[in-house]
């Protein structure tokens, strides 16, 4: 399936496209250019560079890729690589530049995936199994330390799933499936808050649905299942969407057009977001292997651009919700 994210991010020896875009005219309130991160097709990491003509760079092989703050470095999921067939998935560090690889080999375990930079660039949190449970880990990018942020959390789920920085770099977001956690990096929950009491009963949550915090965190970006039974013609599965909620009111909005399957959301600067999805028109030709593109949305207009087609995993420099 194309677009089905438990596959995506469950399946072995999955490989991807990464392509590394400066694109100036997608952020019509910057005047220089930058970096967008995303997955293409399927086979290898590519670097390419935008202006007046394409060129092309290959890095390595891998998936799930979150470009650094400063943009100089790609983590990745790197799944079980011809050489060395027994790892599992570990986390890689490429440098654009050189295109030099580093495994984080101060992560045990052969199960590790979704990296995300710290805002300072000096940590990854990343999903982690320990034998037992899902935890989120915490690695520095130098591969000289490495532990599991929620060792002692107890709770009743054996799922900890989809870790995003605070914009201080100093606290997590991450889920169970039943209740949204903020902690700091020293493992105590700062904030507890019942899903159930972000979304509404139209929508539902998979262990891949992120809470996405805004630059001044008085919004969440998230991208939950449509439960509500409307669907889309062609899709054999739930619908996914992308909505916004408001901490400070409540309010709960939905934000991706009705006829768009759309997921992997990310704050492009304050009132945009960029994302990944697929046309009603295309699954209903296509069905469930209709290819994934890539948009830009506006929160307050709902005004939608595609960007790339046949593209997903979309990434910026992150910012806390700015792109600078």
């Amino acid at each position: 399936m194309a677009f089905r994210r438990g596959r995506q991010t469950m399946k072995k020896k999955f490989l991807t496209t990464i392509l590394l875009s400066m694109l100036t005219a997608l952020y019509a309130t910057e005047d220089k250019q930058l970096l967008m991160v995303y997955e293409k097709g399927e086979g290898f990491i590519w670097i390419n560079f935008y202006n007046k003509e394409i060129k092309s760079k290959y890095l390595c092989e891998g998936y799930h890729p979150q470009i650094s703050p400063n943009g100089d470095k790609v983590a990745f999921t790197c799944d079980s690589p011809k050489d060395y067939p027994s790892m599992g998935r570990k986390i890689g560090i490429v440098d654009i530049k050189t295109g030099e690889i580093k495994i984080l080999t101060s992560i045990p375990g052969n199960n590790n995936y979704g990296p995300t930079w710290s805002p300072d660039g000096r940590q990854i949190a990343f999903n982690h199994w320990n034998n037992n449970r899902w935890h989120i880990g915490i690695a520095t990018s130098q591969d000289s330390d490495f532990y599991i942020l929620t060792k002692e959390i107890k709770a009743h789920r054996t799922i900890f799933r989809s870790p995003v920085w605070a914009p201080d770099g100093k606290h997590i977001y991450f889920h169970d499936m039943e209740y949204l956690y903020k902690i700091n990096l020293n493992g105590e929950v700062t904030t507890g808050q019942k899903i159930t009491d972000i979304l509404n009963s139209k929508y539902s949550i998979s262990g891949a649905t992120k809470f996405l915090p805004s630059k001044d965190e008085r919004y969440l970006l998230i991208d939950p299942p449509d439960v509500s039974g409307k669907g889309m013609e062609g899709l054999t599965e739930q619908l996914t969407v992308i909505v916004l909620y408001d901490t400070k009111s409540g309010n709960l909005r939905h934000i991706s057009p009705d006829n768009l399957y759309a997921q992997n959301p990310r704050w492009m600067n304050e009132r945009e977001i960029i994302f990944e999805g697929v046309t009603e028109e295309e699954t209903r030709i296509n069905g469930d292997n209709a290819p994934l593109n890539i948009y830009k949305i506006s929160i307050d207009t709902k005004e939608l651009k595609l960007l790339l087609k046949n593209g997903k995993s979309p990434t910026v420099p992150y910012s806390g919700g700015v792109v600078k």
